[in-house]
């Protein structure tokens, strides 16, 4: 069985621009004359709107599949700052980050260093926004990739 996934738009839209999305969810019905941002409420099979990510970012629509569940956020992003700044003790200082064109499944922080002896290099801390575990690497890699193409 396929993941079911929503679209969430980064900026505004048009209407008239998500016609598309109708022909992978029959329920789905853009009123001519709204724009639309963040969550669609739509469930599509996730391979099916992949492709619809794909075309939207080669029309400059920022935009990501996300799987249904996360629609309702369980981690406040109150709590993801602690849980990150638990996760980097004696690491550095973290800082709140703009989520701007980032996907929403997790919290963002920016890992820096203040008054650092040595040059080190900052970061990002991801907070799943479900349960609260530390995004690594390579699942942040391989959603982008499996679920937005995007490499």
């Amino acid at each position: 069985m396929q993941k079911k996934c929503d679209l969430f738009l980064c900026e505004p839209v048009k209407a008239s621009g998500l016609k598309l999305i109708s022909l992978f969810d029959k329920g789905f019905r853009p009123d001519n004359g709204l724009i639309y941002s963040g969550y669609l409420f739509i469930s599509v099979d996730r391979v099916k709107l992949v492709a619809v990510v794909s075309d939207f970012r080669r029309h400059h629509i920022p935009c990501f599949s996300v799987p249904v569940e996360y629609r309702e956020s369980r981690i406040s992003s109150t709590v993801a700052f602690e849980l990150a700044q638990t996760h980097v003790t004696n690491l550095g200082k973290i800082r709140i980050s703009e989520q701007g064109q980032k996907p929403p499944l997790f919290w963002s922080f920016t890992l820096g260093y203040d008054n650092a002896v040595e040059n080190k290099a900052g970061g990002i801390i991801m907070v799943d926004r479900l349960d609260g575990h530390i995004w690594t690497a390579g699942e942040y890699e391989e959603y982008m990739y499996d679920y937005n193409n995007i490499f």
